[in-house]
């Protein structure tokens, strides 16, 4: 859950989930789209920047709760080339906002962006594959 953005070596991912699961297992996820508006904030500043920034808006929050972003799985395309042969059941789907940082105005914001834009700028994506 929302752990995907965080993968540097998919292919190493891929190696761990495929020796995990036996034939017919599934994987289930949920991760924000690369091109979601928080994964681009997110892009726009480097991983260095993200524990200072995080430190403002959630004072409460742990340096070490906040890890570095690559976004190197979360397209369906990336998805389906690393599980190159299993069968997929993953989309794309408008979700409610996940990073409003308890605040009701940033939440009602964010509610009212992902209502106005398509899913593909407010979305997270629900993978589901199911290992041959």
């Amino acid at each position: 859950d929302y752990v995907l953005e965080h993968v540097e070596n998919p292919k190493v991912f891929f190696e761990q989930i495929n020796n995990c699961l036996k034939s017919d297992g599934w994987f289930c996820a949920r991760t924000p789209h690369k091109y979601c508006y928080v994964a681009i904030v997110a892009r726009i500043f480097k991983n260095s920047l993200h524990a200072p920034i995080l430190k403002k808006v959630q004072p409460k929050r742990e340096e070490v709760d906040i890890f570095p972003t690559t976004y190197k799985m979360n397209t369906i395309r990336s998805i389906k080339n690393i599980f190159y042969n299993w069968e997929d059941k993953s989309f794309l789907i408008r979700s409610e906002p996940s990073y409003y940082f308890g605040s009701k105005i940033i939440f009602k914001i964010q509610s009212f962006l992902h209502r106005i834009t398509p899913s593909f700028f407010s979305g997270s994506l629900f993978i589901f594959l199911k290992k041959p």
